[in-house]
This record gives C-alpha cells, structure tokens and sequence, in this order.
C-alpha cells in the first residue's frame, strides 16, 4: 500500500499559491498561476482525475494566450 500523501500535496499547493501570490504582486507577471492552478488539484482529486484538470489548465493557458491575440489583432495577426 502507498502512504497518503495528501497532507504534502496541500503544503505544497498552499506555499505554490503563496509562492505565485507574492511573485505576481511583485512582478506583475501572470507566469506562474498554470502552476498554482495545477497543484490544487492534485492535492485534493483522486490523480485521475488531477491529471484530466492539469492537462484542461495547460490548454486554457496556452490557448488564452493565442485567443486573446486573435481578439485584439483580428484575422490579419494570423498572417
């Protein structure tokens, strides 16, 4: 049997968010949320379903990036 990690899982969401909280405050840079957004999850979801929502926030987060340019550049920023 596995010894439950979960108790670790959520030290270490709780010090990435406080990580990404002051760095973002600090910097203004929005670089680590993907990661915040991921560790929550696998403190707290069976590592099925962890999985599932990490690869969804990857996406989100690559893709936001793409659609927002599509948004404010319009068809012609695809040329």
């Amino acid at each position: 049997a596995q010894p439950d990690c979960r108790p670790l899982c959520v030290v270490v969401a709780l010090v990435a968010s406080l990580y990404g909280m002051l760095e973002s405050a600090g910097t203004t840079s929005h670089r680590d949320y993907a990661m915040v957004y991921n560790t929550w999850p696998f403190a707290l979801l069976p590592s099925v379903w962890a999985e599932g929502v990490a690869l969804g926030v990857c996406i989100h987060f690559v893709a936001s990036s793409g659609f927002a340019k599509l948004y404010i550049g319009g068809r012609a920023w695809v040329r």
